[in-house]
């Protein structure tokens, strides 16, 4: 049936050619082009037929071969209770993409979708050209470890999208400085007089948005893994949300705006912390650490951390407060002073991050609070196979996307009322090189 299904749009396609060559010259159809108009329209007529005989058939026939199909292949898992495993759904994909052999593919297609959270999506027009969308448990599943499984995502304030949106909008007050009459943006309280008219003020409002984006990412399954159906699952379970989260933290440090999220490092709502005069390439000192945290907004300390690089790490061991003839340790490494699964320093966590900058380089330690970043989402995680794609080489295609972008929630830092450094939730240390 897919070849006389291939053969049928070869040949819509001759007349379609037709047509474009008359309204391209703008003229009638030729005698040439008539006789061969007719020809092409015949064998449509009976490429039809055939098509229609053979769904008579197979209508007939009611049954299946279940040599081509997996183990236990009733539209339910094995237990008859849970949905459709990741596996089993490629497997599904696969024999409803062979019709020649199995004599009632449309079947299995009525058992698959009457069944929960199972697959759905096929082409209205040729069946085995559509793929299946992962079920929504797994979707889930994936998605809460991308959010909660990341050190800095699971930190992050995260926002959904409404229905016929395709971004996020909140008003939020113009406040870029503590003095008076620029509190919440220009509101300000006064002393007055009993019989005195009290002066005017008012806050100023702006609009915060942040549109989104989509984020990919395709997995080839060669025959012999998609015959495995654990295989499947551990893969696509264990690496999926790991390359997702990944990549979506790099882009909270690192990203440059547009289609990817906008980043902390460089950002005008990120505090920079100068080098010290004199101090040496690649080096941390104590009077780095003490000038981070101080830049750091005070409501924003109690949640808190530090995010490094690991190269980070010598450097931070040899932190010393000079306290006379000796020193005082700045470092409290996890499990032994600081009673912590992680180390701290001022108290806070530190958490060492494949996404920070190399050592010397900005970016390599940050100091913030990232509860003051937004991730905006859409949706859960959409997923399509099919086996078209990599064809020749026997493989399925996996693909993966979500419709996520992030920034931060301020933006600029913020001037004391009395103090001459702006401060933020987020501070990091210029390089030092």
């Amino acid at each position: 049936m897919q070849e006389l299904l291939q053969k049928r749009a070869a040949l819509i396609k001759q007349q379609e050619d037709i047509l474009a060559a008359m309204k391209a010259e703008n003229r009638n159809m030729s005698v040439d082009e008539k006789s061969t108009w007719d020809k092409v329209d015949a064998a449509i007529v009976e490429i039809e037929d055939n098509i229609e005989r053979m769904k008579s058939f197979q209508s007939r026939t009611n049954g299946l071969d279940d040599s081509y199909l997996p183990s236990n292949f009733d539209g339910m898992s094995k237990n008859n209770a849970e949905p459709f495993s990741f596996g089993e759904l490629c497997q599904a994909a696969i024999a409803l993409a062979a019709p020649t052999r199995i004599r009632n593919a449309a079947d299995i297609l009525n058992k698959i979708t009457s069944t929960r959270n199972a697959a759905a999506g096929l082409s209205a027009n040729v069946p085995v050209d559509g793929g299946f969308l992962i079920g929504a448990t797994r979707s889930n599943e994936i998605m809460k470890k991308v959010y909660e499984g990341g050190e800095i995502t699971s930190k992050c304030s995260v926002f959904e999208v409404g229905q016929y949106s395709d971004s996020f909008e909140v008003p939020y007050l113009e406040e870029n400085s503590r003095a008076a009459g620029s509190r919440w943006g220009g509101l300000r309280a006064y002393r007055e007089g009993e019989v005195d008219t009290p002066a005017k003020s008012q806050p100023a409002t702006g609009l915060w948005e942040c549109r989104l984006t989509d984020m990919k990412s395709l997995i080839y399954l060669t025959e012999r893994m998609m015959e495995d159906t654990p295989a499947i699952e551990s893969l696509v379970m264990e690496l999926m949300p790991q390359e997702f989260q990944f990549k979506l933290q790099d882009e909270i440090l690192n990203g440059q705006g547009g289609i990817q999220c906008t980043g902390v490092i460089g950002h005008p709502a990120t505090a920079s912390v100068a080098k010290e005069s004199g101090q040496a390439a690649k080096t941390i000192l104590a009077d780095n650490i003490i000038k981070m945290y101080s830049r750091c907004w005070g409501k924003g300390r109690a949640g808190a951390a530090w995010y490094y690089n690991q190269d980070v790490e010598p450097q931070l061991f040899r932190l010393t407060f000079d306290v006379g003839t000796g020193g005082v340790p700045v470092f409290l490494p996890a499990n032994g002073l600081s009673g912590s699964p992680y180390a701290t320093l001022f108290g806070r966590p530190l958490i060492p991050v494949e996404q920070a900058k190399t050592l010397g380089t900005v970016g390599d330690i940050v100091f913030g609070n990232f509860g003051e970043y937004a991730l905006v989402r859409k949706g859960g995680l959409k997923s399509a196979s099919s086996i078209h794609v990599k064809f020749l080489t026997d493989e399925m295609t996996l693909k993966f996307s979500m419709r996520v972008n992030g920034k931060p929630k301020w933006k600029k830092a913020l001037t004391p009322a009395n103090g001459t450094n702006d401060l933020a939730p987020i501070v990091t240390l210029a390089t030092r090189s």
